[in-house]
């Protein structure tokens, strides 16, 4: 992440800081995955994979976007939300 970000900054600027993470396969959702996120900047995740029975219940109930809060200290909340799959 660091190398990235630095890349990012020395070929676009500030202006070329992503906002928004991606967690493609993530193998569980920590707290302290938030209070990372929260760290490097980001206002948004968006998660590509979850488990199929918590996936199902989202999709059903409307709530495939929900707040994660990191920790109190840093105070972030940002948007979290899981992509739709057409398979």
């Amino acid at each position: 992440m660091t190398w990235g970000l630095r890349k990012l900054n020395d070929t676009f600027g500030e202006c070329g800081r992503p906002k928004i993470g991606w967690q493609i396969d993530p193998f569980g959702h920590s707290k302290e995955m938030a209070n990372i996120f929260a760290q490097l900047g980001f206002d948004a995740l968006l998660l590509g994979r979850i488990d199929y029975q918590d996936k199902a219940y989202r999709w059903k109930s409307r709530t495939p976007e929900v707040v994660w809060r990191a920790s109190s200290s840093l105070g972030k909340d940002y948007i979290n939300s899981i992509l739709f799959d057409v398979f």
